[in-house]
């Protein structure tokens, strides 16, 4: 699924607009029937709930289409229970005739109902590829006519909602009122969430010895590396279900000195992990789990560093100072998120904010020294075992998909 760019947002209003217009005229003879190769199921989604806890419903339409629903008109004027139709000759009460067409450089939303009550409804048109959906103004349609809603885009599918029927009955063309507000709609249950994606991007610390290393700087009279560095990151991760799938990248660095000389040794360290693991609990937005995967990483410093003998005597004259442990390694993570529902995009997406940490223990399968940069061959060099742990505290961007609304 593919997520919408933060800034995107943002340059929305300069190229969008949207319009409203009646038909004044003569009204041609209302028709209502259904033109779509989509299934029922396809055509009337849910979205959201009521405020008394009920399910509502929203119609889906793509460019091309023509859609005729009926349902059921309650005490307040709504239209529920929606079902789609052939012909409206199969209702047994208001119908609505609603079509999608695509014009030149825009898309042409039109309404027309059989009741002699002004139509009011809300629109959302999902206008570009990252699925992003905006949401209009109300609208009213008066009987006997067509109402017409236009997208400056083209839409790939409009969510139409909230039909109610307002006013007196009358046989002529009334001003219609402005519609009463839209009752609130809930973000679905972040619990039953069938799958999500991730992207977040945390801090934290990772603890490790070299005391091999260490040793081998001592004799050039640098100081030990602190077993303590700050670490940074970030995670991509897949849910389907209760299982995931992530890849998990972090980078860090740390930095002695030659106390006599004043000469500093910098080095760092980067290590990324595909992963697999399992939910173990879920309850509401939180949600803990373990995970285990494969990665591979890099220890590096500056073989030709001043004061280091260490590898200077190895390195050709041509090739690159830089001079690298290259190692495999296995993590075993436990960590826990918390998803945020923010906004409900449509009724299969919703965006959420996700606070999380993870918990990460590291253990090298193996591992050797290398020099060169365009042609890297390994060299003799101290034995490192670059196993250890980290944690690391993040803040992401998470999309999901409602398990039931």
């Amino acid at each position: 699924m593919r997520r919408p760019k933060p800034w995107s947002i943002l340059a929305l209003p300069l190229w969008l607009t949207t319009f409203a217009a009646q038909a004044a005229a003569e009204p041609a003879p209302y028709v209502c029937r259904t033109i779509t190769s989509r299934s029922a199921q396809d055509v009337i989604v849910p979205f959201g709930e009521r405020a008394e806890g009920l399910p509502a419903q929203a119609v889906k339409i793509r460019p091309g289409e023509t859609l005729c629903i009926g349902g059921k008109v309650d005490g307040t004027g709504e239209l529920r229970d929606l079902v789609l139709l052939e012909e409206a000759s199969a209702a047994d009460g208001p119908t609505v005739s609603i079509s999608l067409a695509r014009v030149k450089n825009h898309d042409d939303l039109g309404i027309s109902h059989s009741a002699p009550q002004c139509l009011a409804y809300h629109a959302s048109a999902v206008v570009t590829r990252q699925n992003l959906a905006v949401f209009s103004d109300a609208h009213r349609v008066a009987p006997g006519v067509t109402g017409w809603n236009g997208w400056g885009r083209h839409a790939r599918e409009v969510l139409l909602f909230g039909f109610r029927f307002t006013g007196a009955p009358t046989s002529t063309w009334p001003k219609c009122e402005p519609p009463p507000p839209l009752e609130p709609t809930s973000l679905p249950n972040v619990e039953e969430r069938r799958m999500n994606a991730l992207v977040a991007a945390g801090v934290g610390e990772r603890y490790a010895s070299f005391p091999a290393l260490n040793r081998a700087l001592s004799r050039d009279g640098f100081a030990p590396l602190p077993a303590t560095e700050v670490v940074a990151g970030f995670d991509v991760d897949v849910q389907l279900w209760r299982v995931r799938f992530g890849l998990d990248f972090s980078f860090g660095g740390a930095t002695t000195a030659n106390p006599r000389t004043g000469t500093e040794l910098g080095t760092s360290l980067w290590m990324g992990a595909f992963t697999a693991g399992f939910e173990l609990l879920r309850h509401g937005g939180f949600t803990l789990f373990s995970s285990l995967g494969l990665g591979a990483g890099e220890l590096g410093l500056n073989g030709r560093n001043p004061g280091l003998t260490l590898f200077a005597a190895q390195l050709r004259p041509w090739e690159h100072s830089r001079v690298v442990f290259s190692h495999t390694l296995l993590p075993l993570e436990l960590g826990y998120d918390y998803l945020v529902p923010l906004v409900r995009m449509s009724p299969s997406e919703v965006w959420a904010l996700d606070f999380g940490a993870r918990a990460q223990a590291f253990f090298q399968l193996g591992g050797y020294w290398q020099s060169g940069k365009d042609e890297p061959r390994e060299i003799p060099g101290p034995k490192l075992d670059t196993s250890g742990f980290q944690y690391v505290l993040s803040l992401g961007l998470a999309g999901y998909q409602p398990g039931s609304d």
